[in-house]
């Protein structure tokens, strides 16, 4: 055993001095620091305590590439990594750092994907729910996680973890899109029409692959669903609702159309005849007591139009589909 360390010891220091002598260039402009951050990782894994110090250095130019060095050495870089991922400045570093740790992992690991879900960033967030759907509950631990990404405000990463993202689109209503703000004081409702809150049908989905099976189709069978009723206990988990409604001829001047929905702490999907017409926002749900989606040209205005909705019922907030309209926009 002595005679390994005195071996070594040979080794070491002169890893070190060549260390020293790369570190003295860091203090020079951005290029020389990145240049010898490249270098430093030629080390392997003695270099982990100077590119660790890179991180923290002033440009991104150093420091993003001191984080792709780390992940190069690997698991001798683990703690590094996870320090970086909690603590860095540097939101394309934090990231990074989670994507590294998650592919070390031969399961999921909960402690890295907790702490990436806190991340004040949305990309970050969108690793660590990218990496919960892939996996699937596999565990209960695992499947909490997964739950609680089903709350973050970025909408993106609610898509994620709900296997919802093949749908996921941006949601602008008409009257707060840029190019109609300005005159939002002369659009008036030509004419609402509320969608009855009776006659809904209602199925729990527990595969949570109702949209593989398109139950959001116009033309999809339901007869077999349950008829909601309001004082009904409603099913946790992934829910959908289904119903027609009828719609009077199309007001001559209508320039738009506007689902209104109550607002929801849960995520809410919505099909129009088919088609997708968007989700809510839940980062603003305490602000606003409905949210808006233009769903002008998916409507059939003089006949038969068809609402499905998905949501994610916990055990103490639920969706119930009341209080649902549609306005018919005019510009005055």
């Amino acid at each position: 055993m002595k005679k390994t360390k005195r071996c070594m010891l040979p080794m070491i220091c002169v890893i070190n001095t060549s260390l020293i002598a790369d570190t003295e260039r860091i203090t020079g402009n951005v290029k020389e620091r990145r240049q010898a951050v490249v270098k430093l990782a030629k080390s392997g894994k003695s270099a982990i305590p100077e590119l660790e110090k890179s991180l923290t250095d002033p440009s991104p130019l150093v420091r993003r590439p001191a984080v792709r060095q780390l992940i190069k050495i690997g698991v001798p870089a683990k703690k590094v990594l996870i320090k970086a991922m909690k603590d860095n400045n540097d939101p394309v570093v934090r990231k990074a750092a989670v994507q590294a740790l998650i592919a070390m992992s031969k399961t999921p690991p909960a402690d890295i994907l907790v702490s990436a879900l806190k991340d004040t960033d949305e990309e970050v967030r969108l690793v660590a729910a990218e990496a919960l759907a892939a996996a699937g509950p596999e565990n209960t631990e695992i499947a909490k996680l997964l739950k609680a990404a089903y709350h973050d405000p970025s909408m993106k990463v609610r898509a994620v973890a709900t296997g919802m993202s093949c749908f996921y689109r941006e949601v602008v209503p008409f009257r707060e899109r840029p190019d109609i703000v300005d005159h939002v004081t002369r659009i008036k409702i030509a004419e609402k029409v509320a969608i009855p809150d009776s006659g809904w049908r209602i199925k729990s989905d527990p595969e949570e692959n109702g949209h593989g099976k398109r139950w959001y189709g116009f033309d999809f069978n339901d007869s077999g669903w349950n008829v909601l009723k309001t004082k009904s206990p409603m099913p946790k988990g992934v829910t959908w609702y289904r119903r027609t409604f009828q719609l009077p001829a199309k007001p001559a001047d209508v320039i738009a159309s506007e689902l209104l929905l109550p607002s929801a702490q849960i995520p809410v999907f919505i099909w129009i005849n088919s088609g997708y017409a968007g989700q809510n926002d839940i980062s603003s749900a305490e602000q606003h007591g409905e949210f808006a989606l233009d769903v002008s040209g998916r409507l059939r205005w003089g006949r038969t139009n068809q609402i499905t909705i998905r949501t994610i019922n916990s055990g103490k907030t639920k969706f119930i589909p009341h209080r649902i309209s549609l306005d018919a926009l005019e510009l005055h």
